[in-house]
């Protein structure tokens, strides 16, 4: 029997990009970011590229008021594994209310759809929660 070991080295070089735009009002904005990067993967997939593009709209009410919409996209795409394409959808909405001077009422909704190795496996998911956001300071919290 003969055995041979070789040594091989592959560099595979990929452009990455992150950018956003963003729109000020007078009591709201709207952000919209994209990104194309490498990443180490997800625990399923190895080193990929990953392309992801999220909105999100801000509206802060004078006194009492905030709330926030945002929806998004992420693809994973393998890079030397020949599973399938790992994409995730995003969308939810927080309502913050103020209580007292730095105590809010923290109102969300978020709602997730994964789909992975060629659509076999599809998973989604949504969630409620309530809970106290406490800020300290005369400007309303932020929502995020």
């Amino acid at each position: 029997a003969q055995f041979a070991f070789v040594a091989a080295e592959r560099s595979v070089l990929l452009p990455g990009f992150e950018g956003r735009v963003t729109g000020r009002f007078k009591h709201s904005s709207l952000a919209l970011d994209y990104s194309m990067a490498v990443t180490p993967g997800n625990g399923l997939y190895l080193t990929s590229r990953q392309n992801s593009a999220i909105a999100t709209y801000s509206y802060i009410a004078p006194g009492r008021f905030a709330a926030r919409l945002n929806t998004g996209y992420s693809k994973l795409s393998p890079l030397g594994q020949t599973l399938g394409h790992y994409t995730g959808w995003q969308g939810g909405a927080q309502m913050l209310y103020k209580l007292t001077r730095g105590t809010y009422l923290d109102v969300r909704y978020d709602y997730r759809l994964y789909s992975a190795t060629r659509d076999v496996l599809q998973n989604d998911s949504n969630r409620v929660s309530l809970g106290l956001a406490f800020g300290l300071g005369e400007a309303p919290l932020a929502v995020h």
